[in-house]
């Protein structure tokens, strides 16, 4: 697996689940190679709380995360991220 440093969340996409609830697709833009990344979130596993601040501030925020596991394009959901969020600008 790959450390990744600094990613910016560039959408989130809410899904149904076929199990009931709904899940997340999160994707990433890595600034240093300008690599895409996606992961998979759901409420219904115990990570989600390392990731759900980044989920409540997308829409009106900017959120970075930085320090993460990927697997060639997919982010490991079992990391703990370090989560940057800041106001958008303009």
């Amino acid at each position: 697996m790959e450390l990744l440093n600094k990613l910016l969340v560039v959408g989130v996409k809410e899904q149904k689940s076929k199990y009931g609830g709904k899940f997340y697709y999160v994707y990433f833009k890595e600034y240093e190679t300008g690599g895409s990344f996606k992961t998979c979130l759901s409420p219904n596993y115990r990570n989600y709380k390392n990731w759900s601040s980044l989920i409540d501030n997308f829409k009106d925020k900017v959120v970075e995360v930085e320090n993460v596991r990927a697997n060639g394009k997919l982010i490991d959901a079992d990391t703990i991220p370090r989560i940057i969020i800041s106001e958008k600008v303009g």
